[in-house]
């Protein structure tokens, strides 16, 4: 599908003058600096910090493009010599710009997340063969699923959530997705699992259906900023304040339930804002797990990595995004593992 999906794409533009663009080379070069910061960050908010997002260099192609009218296939040329892993990390991006080559792209890594979906299975086979267990299509049973009453006044910052070993919260954020959020809301609904959902306003505002449906399933929608700035220390406490409460606006119009329970964007904070969180009587969440599904996006190795942060901290919460499709397809092994080691989840709720 590579190949074909190149030379598809070349036939609509010179190859030559693709080759022989400054441009190209930079959008080029660009992605391969997004691709780099990813792989070298310690952190989703060190990567963040970089600079070296999807984000900056599609915002960067949107400004260009006015300028020159053959940046889009000079984008589209620079996206199309990827390979599916690294085109991968720029998937959520591609899909809101509708580039002349996004369809074609987007095809593209369909079949590939197909592909690793086969692979994971046979994976998943092998390593239950291996243990004496079949972990993959076994019948599933409930988890264990409590309640975690919390006082945002009385506690108002968590990072384990007082989790003993062997107690694990779920939260997924920067959802909804178009598609991933209902297949992650079954999956749960299958394991009899609640979580905490940390939504991004624009994508509520886009998508209210899908946060009725988390919150319809049981599930606790909670704020996650306006729209993710990049590091909230580095706005004005006025912008700020913005993020916090037009995230919390629609997210409380979209639900009807105004959750007191929110998460900075990549974890960044200062004392300032732990206190304007505060002051609204929100209780702002951290985790202990980082299973790092933002940078890890072979399906394999995001299970070993959080296996090995399980294996670790034993328990308390653990960090996912229900925007990327490796975290959709380990899902149902982790939990299966879970199970296997007699966890018991729960779920944070307002006092």
């Amino acid at each position: 599908m590579k190949l074909r999906s190149t030379a598809l794409f070349l036939h609509l533009i010179p190859a030559l003058a693709i080759a022989n663009s400054p441009a190209a080379n930079d959008f080029q070069a660009d992605l391969q600096a997004v691709i780099q910061a990813n792989a070298r960050a310690t952190s989703q908010a060190d990567w963040m910090e970089s600079g070296a997002t999807p984000e900056n260099v599609f915002n960067k192609f949107k400004q260009l493009k006015s300028d020159d009218a053959a940046a889009e296939q000079k984008f589209c040329a620079a996206l199309s010599q990827l390979s599916s892993h690294d085109l991968a990390l720029f998937e959520e991006e591609l899909s809101k710009e509708k580039l002349a080559c996004t369809a074609l792209l987007l095809a593209q890594l369909k079949q590939h997340w197909q592909k690793a979906a086969v692979t994971f299975k046979l994976n998943t086979l092998e390593a239950a063969q291996t243990e004496r267990q079949f972990l993959a299509g076994s019948e599933t049973r409930p988890l264990p699923c409590i309640e975690k009453h919390i006082d945002p006044v009385a506690t108002p910052y968590l990072i384990r959530g007082e989790l003993k070993p062997g107690e694990i919260a779920f939260t997924f954020d920067d959802g909804p997705h178009a598609s991933r959020t209902a297949r992650v809301l079954k999956i749960l609904r299958d394991y009899g699992i609640r979580a905490n959902f940390y939504q991004i306003g624009q994508n509520v505002k886009a998508m209210p259906h899908v946060t009725r449906q988390v919150a319809d399933a049981g599930h606790l929608v909670c704020n996650h900023s306006w729209s993710h700035p990049l590091n909230m220390t580095r706005l004005s406490m006025k912008a700020a304040e913005a993020e916090f409460d037009k995230g919390r606006d629609i997210i409380s119009q979209t639900t009807g339930t105004d959750i007191p329970f929110w998460r900075f964007p990549g974890g960044n904070k200062n004392a300032a804002l732990l206190e304007m969180v505060k002051t609204r009587q929100f209780a702002s969440f951290y985790w202990t797990m980082d299973t790092r599904d933002w940078q890890i996006r072979d399906p394999e190795a995001l299970y070993q990595n959080t296996l090995k942060e399980l294996n670790r901290e034993k328990g308390g919460i653990i960090l996912f995004h229900d925007v990327h499709e490796q975290t959709v397809l380990i899902l149902p092994r982790l939990l299966n593992e879970l199970r296997a080691r007699n966890f018991t989840t729960y779920v944070f709720v307002p006092h």
